[in-house]
């Protein structure tokens, strides 16, 4: 019963956390080529954040219609190399920006009225931590696993403190630092600026599927799982695949412009338990055998909870703060 329990919270932290990383799937496009601060219609027309919705709905349904998600693993090499792309042309017009006009801090404080933001946002990175053991039972010298794992993690701990300082430096007091996306500092009506835009977008098209189709499995796996395989049983999944489409469009474009305290939100209520909370809770119930090992599972369960509420509660509080 305890399995089960634990189980089903596991499920629901899963759906939850992979269900709201789809409104930042669909609302990053839309923010990375028209950051809500930025746009100068002035020669043109400004097209209304709603009519993003049937836009989104004709290219996220057909791709979460696919049931074998492996044809997307080509899209993993792109994304990669987009992200590096992405980070190196931040990079270089952060330093360009620096060398012209010097460090911008001069309107920075130690700690801001959203530091605990950063938190509940900064959290995500834990998301993958449920793949790190099936992936040390697959490779071959599971002796330098735990080694390669603490070497991984400190240099990707290192270059995000690292991206996130320079990028400080560059432009900490200028109006684009204020956008929920880094990519709104890229200089205006570039083409190197808008080819990025595009391409990273591009990126995050096929990023959808991958980030919907845990929750896809969840969802189908409390309402489908009993029933015979069947026309009508698929034409309910696709319904079901649809529905979750257009919700994460509403929520999406409803809160796009705040789009970094929502996940910091969703981050804190989803990402802890499963990155923190379940973990600890599980090895204290099954493999703690010490008195010191049963104490680390006690403080980690209990810092983690005043970290989910305090974070929760902060971020709801200064959500619709400038």
């Amino acid at each position: 019963l305890q399995f089960r329990s634990v189980k089903q919270t596991f499920q629901r932290s899963i759906l939850i956390l992979h269900a709201t990383c789809c409104p930042w799937c669909c609302g990053t496009p839309m923010s990375t080529t028209f950051p809500p601060k930025q746009r100068n219609c002035s020669n043109g027309f400004e097209l209304g954040k709603w009519w993003w919705m049937p836009i989104c709905m004709l290219i996220y349904v057909p791709l979460v219609m696919v049931r074998k998600i492996e044809v997307f693993a080509v899209t993993h090499l792109f994304g990669d190399i987009m992200i590096i792309i992405t980070v190196v042309v931040i990079c270089v017009y952060a330093s360009i920006d620096v060398a012209d006009d010097g460090v911008q801090m001069s309107g920075i404080k130690p700690v801001g009225s959203l530091w605990a933001d950063a938190i509940g946002f900064s959290v995500y990175t834990y998301e993958g931590i449920g793949v790190i053991l099936p992936i040390r039972e697959v490779t071959a010298c599971k002796e330098n696993y735990y080694f390669l794992l603490c070497v991984t993690v400190s240099l990707i701990a290192a270059f995000y403190i690292f991206f996130g300082e320079y990028t400080l430096i560059a432009w900490g007091s200028t109006e684009c630092f204020d956008e929920p996306l880094i990519t709104a500092c890229l200089p205006e009506k570039n083409v190197v600026t808008y080819i990025v835009k595009i391409l990273f977008s591009f990126n995050l098209f096929f990023s959808y599927p991958l980030v919907i189709h845990p929750a896809n499995l969840v969802v189908e796996s409390w309402f489908f799982s009993a029933w015979p395989k069947s026309r009508k049983r698929q034409m309910c999944k696709n319904l079901s695949r649809t529905t979750i489409v257009a919700l994460s469009c509403v929520v999406a474009l409803a809160v796009y412009q705040y789009l970094d305290r929502f996940l910091s939100i969703t981050g804190a209520l989803t990402c802890i338990p499963v990155a923190f909370i379940i973990p600890a809770a599980l090895h204290y119930k099954a493999c703690a055998e010490t008195p010191c090992q049963r104490y680390t599972d006690l403080i980690i369960l209990v810092l983690s909870t005043i970290t989910l509420l305090y974070c929760t509660t902060m971020a709801i509080l200064t959500f619709n703060s400038e």
